[in-house]
């Protein structure tokens, strides 16, 4: 039997640590890649006592070991959680969002990882939705005028061209902190 290999960037965040209790409760091998500029090994404290294959990387996806790693490891999906997360928004602006997430695809892309899924905040893909047209339909136009909301549609542009060019299929989730999770795909 063959066990699914997925790779989580961010997995030391609130968000990353649940998605990594679940892949190792399903038996799935995981890697977690986080910087711990704001996430915690704390939040991992269950997974590391829960059993199954789990390894965590200190290391940034910008680096050169993160795509090394990728072709060492071989994830079938690589989750990327940690673009424009409210702990680290206010530092996104140097363009280091958009430039985690090439490394990412660009990673996939070099060693045959064929599905990526980002998490981007609601807010910033679609401006303010009023709670009639909630969930939000895939289509709906990027209405966000926020440079937040430029880089946000960059990224999910950045997936449209990888999907298109190189086969990389992608999951945008767009994440409401306050309450409930959106997909749009």
């Amino acid at each position: 039997m063959t066990t699914m290999n997925a790779m989580v960037v961010g997995g030391a965040g609130f968000l990353g640590s649940h998605l990594v209790d679940r892949l190792l409760a399903e038996g799935i091998a995981t890697d977690v890649i986080d910087d711990l500029s704001t996430g915690s090994l704390g939040n991992l404290a269950d997974a590391r006592h829960a059993g199954g294959s789990l390894k965590i990387h200190t290391l940034d996806v910008r680096a050169a070991e993160f795509a090394t790693l990728v072709s060492m490891r071989r994830p079938e999906v690589i989750y990327h959680l940690a673009v424009l997360t409210p702990a680290n928004a206010q530092h996104e602006t140097d363009g280091g969002a958009v430039a985690g997430v090439l490394a990412v695809l660009e990673a996939a892309r070099m060693h045959g990882v064929t599905k990526v899924v980002v998490a981007l905040p609601a807010g910033d893909l679609y401006g303010e939705v009023p709670a009639r047209e909630l969930p939000v339909k895939e289509g709906r136009a990027f209405e966000s005028s926020s440079v937040a909301g430029v880089l946000a549609r960059t990224v999910t542009d950045l997936m449209l061209v990888y999907r298109d060019q190189y086969a990389i299929e992608f999951t945008v989730l767009g994440t409401n902190t306050r309450s409930s999770s959106r997909c749009w795909r």
